[in-house]
């Protein structure tokens, strides 16, 4: 009762000082255009209070003192303007301002292209409180990225991974994937992903359909604690203007590798309905997106697992060495289909209330036809190496697998922001359910232990090449004769069903307050969420078996092989042979069908060890304070975590297929103090400090007692019950100045201290005494495990600049870069100062561009650097991923003002992707996907 008083006290005088102050609302456009400004500050030049405004340019000023007030209002490449109001005691006053260009941006034409779509995301981060990057549609349209992991790409210290030649998986600031919390306008998407990762791969989602990312470095207690990397969050756009806006582009182009053509399509409209003086504005705004994009794509790769122990007695050397115990190469031919769709509606209420909902709906479909060569050199198995070119006794197969697959993420979200008296209540209900959905086919031929070949290695370094290839000895079939494969082996088909979802219900409240003269705000909030993860695979396979030899199994292969080789198989350095043809293998199965006998322990096992459901709850609370005294602003807040976990899996025998139901779970939670300083030296230039606790969840995969099982692949993964999430001491220093004629100069530094960092352990070849031999010899073991203590610090840099003071005609030029130095220091139960996985030492950006009247033109670099792929027991065995270099090229002419031609060109020199396993010598991994074009034409009202 006691407190139920002191909250009714509170709220009356709130009400009571409310009714002596007034709110200040507005738009700020451009004066030329009518474009709204998002990132814009406004300040009350009576007390110092300010804001900034939103991505529709919209700001709200509350709590100002009844009367005559001055604003300003500032914004990076235009003239800084004052606008005398009058403050109304309790009311609020429309206040809107068009801001004109600075001179030093006007140019032959009224604003350069390459600075158009930089402005609105340098603003936003000079007004930020804390330490973000922000990309805005505008720039994302400045390069040739389709999907999100690709325009990250040009974020400072943003790692991304590749799959079927287009980015996939972001991390940030060397840590793995997983410590980067992917968003949706503020709450986090659901994975798709097979493997169980938190973090979705976003091939999946159009960057066109954005309206900015924000890549957030350093957290405020207010978002969500488990983020040590950071947080990515994607913003969806928002109508602005009383006239209709619209966008529309249609384009084709040209894939190298496969010889195929892909198109592309974009729409985007939007306005706002029933106008309002009091606003400035329509009360009601409506925003729909559409994309569409179709590829073939084409990937060569060749894959290599060395020796883990050095211990093959090689017979010419007299001694034991490393060599090669597993080789293959494959050719992946894949379809693709992206489609992405928004909408935003939003009403206002009145310039202190209103709501918005946003939905979203990103999908992407995959048809994949693989074959693979593969060649077992396994001296355990019977193989023995008489020289580093000379293998006796090698193993064949050859393989299909036939997939089809989507994944979709939809996401529903639904806020509202309410001001009660001198405090503001903002709320939120968020919905996301994410699905993946794969039907797969493999098929298999080999020529087993039972007819052995002799084989030697075609290349002058033997099995030290990039390319390592191999011939028959003594044999009258070559290595590409079809009937070198004798044995009809095995086929599976298989389904997995992926459902993932979170559910969020959030309240915020915030209060402003004063110290003395110093303007403060207090905000406080609740949020609850559930998250799921739910697997179901099913595994059926068949085996071959033929007692009565109806079947000559050493016409089997030669009766499904393609009519098609690829002889540029890894730019001609490598000849694959003889493929499976789809339609052959399934007319096989068919006319053999009872030839073919179902494996019940192989089925069971498979599919029981790969499937699970777990949830978790997670309920926080926090604190915080913003307070502005003169130039230093100081944030700080404590916020509170707390974590269950549960699951339902199997535990299985691996011997038997016999599955036993088994539910089990964990709990934890965390306090999470912050604090972040900005001192502003001026309008445009700024230093940052921040001091920042967050922690990392594991992988729902890594935290199930799971088994997945790779025969194919000799490969298998084990989840761990017993990992914990690892958390995270973050320190950040950083300067920044703005340039007048839009860009930036900034350069910081950055430490994270991370206690039960998770990493992928990984065992190149199972032998006697390693978990699952028994069942599974000579497989290769993959875990995730927590390490003991890991430190991560670098240096960050970033230079956008306009290059206006050159003489004509090269004062066109336009300059974009970036660097971010890292390092790390890990420490695990068995392996001292080890770099953290993921973590590259350098990686950096440069592009040019240059602009002339109606012509663009830019060039791109992007290089992501060297680093530790997967943490083996031994140095020697340690999974690394050599540094890649890709270039990109684009430009544009404007054939009017509403119609432009664009052209894309990209990884234009077919950069490889390499991986080694301890020395660069032996190649784990070779891969290249080409090179590919597009042109098109961009139609805006």
């Amino acid at each position: 009762m006691k407190y139920l008083f002191q909250i009714i006290i509170l709220l009356l005088a709130s009400a009571t000082l409310s009714a002596q102050t007034g709110t200040a609302f507005g738009i700020i456009t451009d004066a030329a255009t009518g474009e709204a400004l998002p990132g814009a500050t406004v300040v009350a030049m009576s007390n110092g209070r300010g804001t900034i405004t939103e991505l529709t340019g919209e700001y709200r000023l509350p709590n100002l003192p009844a009367g005559k007030q001055q604003l300003q209002i500032s914004y990076i490449g235009y003239q800084t303007d004052t606008l005398d109001v009058d403050v109304p005691a309790g009311g609020t006053v429309n206040a809107n301002v068009e801001l004109l260009l600075n001179a030093t941006v006007l140019g032959e034409v009224v604003v350069r292209g390459q600075l158009e779509g930089q402005k609105k995301a340098l603003n936003q981060q000079r007004s930020a409180d804390n330490i973000i990057n922000v990309i805005s549609a505008d720039l994302i349209g400045r390069f040739p990225d389709l999907n999100v992991a690709e325009a990250l790409q040009r974020v400072p210290g943003v790692n991304i991974s590749r799959s079927r030649g287009e980015g996939s998986t972001v991390s940030l600031r060397g840590t793995p994937t997983h410590f980067t919390t992917i968003n949706i306008n503020g709450e986090q998407l659901p994975s798709t992903q097979s493997d169980g990762s938190r973090n979705e791969s976003l091939d999946l989602i159009p960057a066109d359909q954005l309206a900015s990312m924000e890549i957030t470095k350093a957290i405020t207690p207010d978002m969500d604690g488990d983020a040590i990397g950071g947080t990515v969050n994607l913003r969806t756009p928002t109508a602005t203007g009383m006239d209709l806006k619209l966008k529309a582009e249609a384009g084709g182009g040209y894939n190298s590798m496969s010889q195929s053509y892909n198109g592309i399509g974009r729409f985007k409209a939007g306005r706002r309905f029933w106008e309002d003086d009091k606003l400035g504005t329509g009360r009601f705004g409506a925003l729909i997106g559409l994309s569409y994009f179709e590829t073939d794509n084409e990937s060569d790769e060749l894959e290599a697992v060395w020796s883990p122990f050095g211990d093959t007695p090689v017979l010419g050397l007299g001694r034991d060495t490393v060599v090669i115990e597993n080789h293959q190469v494959s050719d992946l031919v894949n379809q693709r289909t992206r489609m992405g769709a928004t909408l935003t509606l939003d009403y206002k209420f009145s310039p202190n209330s209103d709501i918005i909902f946003n939905f979203m709906y990103s999908r992407r479909g995959d048809t994949d036809e693989r074959n693979r060569l593969r060649t077992f050199l396994n001296e355990s198995a019977g193989v023995t190496w008489v020289s580093l070119d000379t293998i006796r006794g090698a193993e064949l197969r050859r393989d299909i697998r036939l997939a089809e697959s989507f994944s979709e993420n939809l996401s529903y979200n639904l806020q509202g922001q309410h001001k009660f008296g001198r405090g503001t209540i903002d709320w939120g209900l968020y919905h996301a359910d994410s699905r993946r959905v794969e039907d797969a086919l493999i098929g298999r031929f080999e020529r087993g232990e039972q007819s052995r070949i002799d084989l030697y290695t075609l290349n002058s370094s033997g099995i030290y090449s990039d390319f390592a290839q191999f011939r028959t000895i003594g044999s009258e079939l070559g290595f590409f004769d079809p009937f070198l494969i004798t044995d009809i082996n095995r086929f599976e088909q298989s389904s997995l069903n992926l459902d993932a979802t979170n559910s969020v219900a959030k309240v915020n409240y915030e209060l402003p307050y004063q110290i003395g003269s110093y303007q403060a705000t207090f905000k406080t909030g609740v949020k609850y969420r559930r998250q799921t993860n739910i697997k179901a695979f099913d595994s059926d396979v068949y085996n071959f078996s033929d007692p009565n030899r109806v079947l000559d199994q050493s016409e089997g292969f030669a009766s499904v092989i393609s009519d098609f080789e690829d002889e540029n198989f890894l730019d001609g350095n490598v000849r694959f042979g003889p493929g499976i043809d789809p339609g052959k293998y399934r007319d096989f199965v068919d006319r053999n069908d009872n030839l073919f006998i179902f494996d019940p322990i192989r089925s069971n096992r498979n599919s029981f060890n790969a499937s699970y459901e777990a949830s978790e709850d997670i309920i926080a609370g926090y604190a915080m304070t913003r307070i502005q005294f003169r130039n230093l602003m100081v944030l700080g807040g404590l916020r509170y975590e707390t974590n269950e976990v549960n699951y339902d899996a199997f535990s299985v025998n691996n011997i038997t297929g016999e599955a036993t139901p088994i539910t089990d779970g964990t709990n934890y939670s965390f306090l999470l103090p912050n604090i972040h300083l900005k001192y502003s030296l001026g309008k445009f230039t700024n230093l940052r400090a921040a001091a920042t606790w967050s922690y990392a969840r594991a992988n729902f995969d890594d935290i199930v007692p799971f088994l997945n099982i790779d025969e194919e692949g000799s490969r298998i993964q084990a989840g761990n019950p017993d990992l914990r999430p690892g958390s995270a001491l973050n320190l950040d220093l950083l300067a920044e100045r703005y340039l007048g004629n839009v860009g930036i100069i900034s350069g910081g530094l950055f430490y994270k201290q991370i206690d039960d960092f998770q990493f992928s352990r990984n065992l190149r070849f199972l032998r006697p005494g390693d978990p699952f031999y028994d069942e599974f010899p000579g497989f290769q073991f993959r875990q995730e495990q927590n390490g003991e203590t890991a430190v991560v610090y670098g240096f960050e840099m970033n230079v956008q600049a306009a290059l206006s003071f050159l003489p004509k005609p090269l004062d066109g030029l336009g300059l974009f870069f970036n660097y971010t130095f890292t390092e790390s220091d890990a420490f695990t139960s068995d392996r001292d100062n080890i770099s953290l996985p993921g973590q590259a030492t350098h990686t950096w950006n440069a592009a040019l561009s240059y602009d002339y009247k109606q012509f663009s033109v830019k060039g791109s670099l992007n290089y992501n650097g060297t680093f530790l792929n997967t943490v083996a027991g031994e140095a020697r065995n340690d999974l690394v991923q050599e540094g890649r270099l890709q270039v990109d090229l684009n430009g544009s002419v404007a054939v009017t003002d509403r119609i432009t031609l664009f052209g894309e060109f990209l990884n234009v020199t077919n950069a490889p992707v390499i991986v080694y396993q301890g020395i660069r010598e032996r190649i784990a991994q070779y891969e290249v996907v080409g090179w590919w074009n597009r042109f098109g034409l961009s139609y805006r009202l």
